[in-house]
């Protein structure tokens, strides 16, 4: 069985090989990891009507009773929206402003302590509350260097 060290060595150089070359993305106008804003507005709100899947499940079933959420890479919440109603606070990271704004909108009424983050993790995680439950969907490719928290 592999140690932590290997398999988050393992993990950087997996993350490295799959890298675009730098003269494809040198060459190119905008960077093509980007989908369009409305992509993920789309699938936040599909998921805050409809929660599904095991991500939300296992949040939903940590979440009783309600407590608070830390949503790395929180896009336009498709993680975190559905978590709302057991939610007691929320904070929501990402580096993508715009995306923020998406999120902001959606949660505007809910009456939640909610706070948004914009930066990368775990540049901002310093400014980022311990939380009962953290989301992080399919944001991790962009992190090569992380290990797991001491804090508790």
């Amino acid at each position: 069985m592999p140690d932590l060290t290997d398999l988050l060595q393992c993990w950087r150089d997996d993350l490295a090989a799959w890298a675009i070359p730098g003269s494809i993305t040198a060459a190119a106008e905008q960077s093509p990891w980007v989908l369009p804003r409305q992509v993920f507005a789309r699938r936040a709100d599909r998921l805050g009507q409809a929660p599904s899947g095991p991500a939300f499940d296992q949040a939903w079933a940590a979440l009783d009773p309600r407590g608070s959420v830390l949503d790395v890479g929180a896009g336009a919440g498709a993680a975190c929206l559905p978590l709302l109603p057991r939610t007691t606070a929320l904070t929501a990271v990402d580096t993508d402003e715009g995306m923020l704004d998406l999120l902001a909108e959606r949660v505007a009424g809910s009456r939640r302590n909610v706070r948004l983050l914009h930066g990368s993790w775990p540049a901002v995680a310093g400014q980022a509350d311990d939380a009962d439950v953290v989301t992080c969907h399919h944001v991790l490719y962009n992190v090569p260097r992380w290990r797991p928290s001491s804090r508790r």
